[in-house]
């Protein structure tokens, strides 16, 4: 398809048992740096998850030699560009519940989730990102309360969960990243939501924290895995034993609890 002047690509899965009539909810699923469309739907397996629980997911195309997502906030983003143009093809071409269009994504894919979250928070009605790099995160325009879930692995080596760069640079400069934990007691400071997380889960080394209270019924999640490296939980393409998690699963449950008000 054809986005701020340039040929963009996306792969998309539609559920046995669509009906044109019946419109259902959207994920929208960001590969990281480096990957690409199809490694994204097997990593994830939400395919297979939108067949049995009866959603439509697309799975973007990033540009580049090395594919990766434009993090900077922004009329000029032609990334953020694409993924609204793609919302309105498939509103257009699909059966689509407006009030229940999500994103995810993995790594620069799930710091362009948040940037997604900031920037189209009229559109997209909660996000949830797995191992976020989450540059120019403080700047975030949100018209309305976004319900966030989150995963990050205490051990990532690729996004460190204690932050990267000088704090002072934090919104600045596109390799600084913030500590995960800050980043989601923003979120919870900017929906609204009470100062200090409930513990929702503890097990095999998994801490779950949500923050509540919320505006308009948003909630923050955060699932902190320690000693885990830069992953998503759960994915059957993990070595050794599996995660006490699953993220996919534990995703589409947050999004069932969220639509956005008509």
């Amino acid at each position: 398809m054809p986005s701020a002047g340039k040929d963009r690509q996306f792969r998309l899965h539609i559920p046995p048992g669509y009906r044109s009539d019946q419109p259902i909810p959207l994920i929208i699923n960001l590969h990281g740096t480096g990957a690409y469309a199809e490694g994204q739907e097997q990593y994830t397996s939400m395919s297979s998850l939108a067949d049995r629980e009866s959603f439509i997911v697309v799975y973007p195309q990033a540009l580049g030699e090395t594919p990766a997502w434009d993090l900077e906030p922004g009329e000029q983003n032609i990334d953020i560009a694409f993924i609204r143009d793609l919302m309105s093809l498939l509103e257009n071409r699909c059966a689509i519940n407006l009030t229940r269009i999500y994103a995810t994504g993995m790594s620069n894919g799930g710091g362009m989730t948040n940037r997604l979250g900031c920037d189209l928070s009229d559109r997209i009605a909660a996000i949830a990102p797995v191992a976020g790099a989450y540059a120019y995160f403080g700047v975030c325009p949100i018209s309305r309360s976004v319900p966030v879930i989150a995963f990050h692995g205490d051990a990532d080596e690729s996004v460190l969960y204690e932050g990267t760069g000088s704090p002072e640079l934090l919104n600045v400069v596109s390799g600084v990243f913030p500590p995960i934990y800050y980043w989601a007691a923003t979120w919870a400071l900017r929906d609204g939501c009470a100062s200090r997380p409930a513990i929702i889960y503890q097990k095999q080394g998994v801490l779950g924290e949500a923050w509540q209270g919320c505006n308009d019924e948003a909630e923050v999640i955060l699932y902190t895995l320690a000693g885990a490296g830069h992953i998503w939980p759960g994915s059957s393409l993990l070595p050794g034993e599996p995660s006490a998690i699953d993220a996919s699963e534990l995703i589409w449950a947050f999004f069932e609890k969220h639509a956005m008000s008509p």
